[in-house]
């Protein structure tokens, strides 16, 4: 599961204020029905065996300490329920493991995916595939000068590692070789790492991190426009390229699909089937994906990106912003 997470007393204050029982396994019940998006009956994975992994440890599933007087546990989480599953599944040598999840759920698989069967979550021989929905941030020069740790990727990333001390989590000096641990929990410096097969899913438009950069959602959004555009095309521009240059799809080992929809995190939804971009779906891709990933018939790793330089432009999104974009403009 998804959801933001924090980083000190008061972006958890807020984050409790704001997601409620959420952040508490009291909301959780013994039984979810899914009936849209990756878990849902039509879905590649819609009849695997699912395990679901709430964030309400709001740390990205990557902690396992306490600050501030709150528990961080989502590292713990997320390995005890699938060493679990395993456990109780009789899960072996050969069996297909797709460990996936979305923003903040996809963030905490990205980190996990090279440590699992080495640390014993999984048996040795699993075959183990990632499915990544929007875990891929990039590190930018703050928009107009909103540079504190609410409008900075980077800010809240360093102050939660700092604050977890969860480096032999993250895999410092092992299979995240950085100089600087949170870069292992930041998408634009660990997705280039991972040696784990994965799909990768990303807006160049992600409306998160658009969002949170700027302070700016639509609709209306916030003018200049010509200011917002300018960004939002330097993000778009540097996001795409760093798809695309991603060693284990140029090798074709993974999968990517960028669109260009201002959009995130659409796995639970019905735009996981129904969106498209250049005529395939997430779930399009996802199926092409697990098939290669098989070695069916010679299937090759899908690689669809958008390339459609403006805002929102793809043809396939399904969000009506209307157009011309409407721009409210303070006095």
């Amino acid at each position: 599961e998804g959801g933001g997470w924090c980083w000190d007393r008061d972006s958890c204050e807020w984050r409790m204020w704001k997601k409620g029982l959420e952040v508490s396994d009291a909301s959780i019940g013994r039984h979810i029905v899914v009936t849209e998006g990756v878990m849902a009956p039509g879905s590649p994975v819609g009849d695997f065996n699912i395990v679901y992994i709430p964030h309400c440890t709001s740390d990205s599933h990557i902690g396992d300490a306490e600050f501030g007087g709150l528990p961080f546990r989502g590292a713990r989480v997320l390995r005890k329920a699938i060493s679990h599953a395993g456990a109780i599944g009789g899960l072996g040598a050969g069996d297909l493991v797709v460990l996936g999840g979305m923003s903040a759920g996809a963030r905490g698989a990205m980190v996990h995916l090279d440590s699992l069967i080495s640390s014993g979550t999984l048996p040795e021989g699993v075959r183990l595939f990632g499915y990544l929905d929007s875990p891929f941030h990039l590190e930018m020069t703050p928009f107009v000068g909103l540079d504190d740790d609410r409008h900075n990727l980077k800010l809240e990333a360093q102050m939660i590692v700092e604050r977890l001390h969860n480096e032999d989590i993250l895999g410092v000096g092992g299979v995240c070789p950085l100089n600087e641990a949170w870069k292992c929990a930041f998408g634009e410096y660990r997705m280039p790492l991972l040696k784990t097969p994965f799909f990768l899913k990303a807006s160049v438009y992600d409306w998160y991190q658009l969002g949170v950069a700027q302070d700016v959602h639509c609709c209306p959004f916030p003018g200049p426009w010509d200011v917002y555009a300018t960004w939002a095309d330097e993000f778009a521009n540097r996001t795409r390229g760093a798809m695309l240059a991603l060693p284990q799809v140029r090798s074709g080992k993974s999968g990517i699909l960028g669109s260009t929809c201002y959009d995130h995190a659409m796995s639970q939804k019905p735009e996981f089937a129904e969106q498209k971009t250049l005529g395939v779906s997430m779930q399009d891709a996802l199926r092409q994906a697990l098939e290669s990933f098989a070695g069916r018939d010679g299937t090759p790793m899908p690689k669809v990106m958008d390339m459609c330089t403006q805002f929102h432009c793809g043809e396939g999104c399904s969000k009506d912003l209307g157009q011309p974009w409407t721009v409210f403009r303070s006095s």
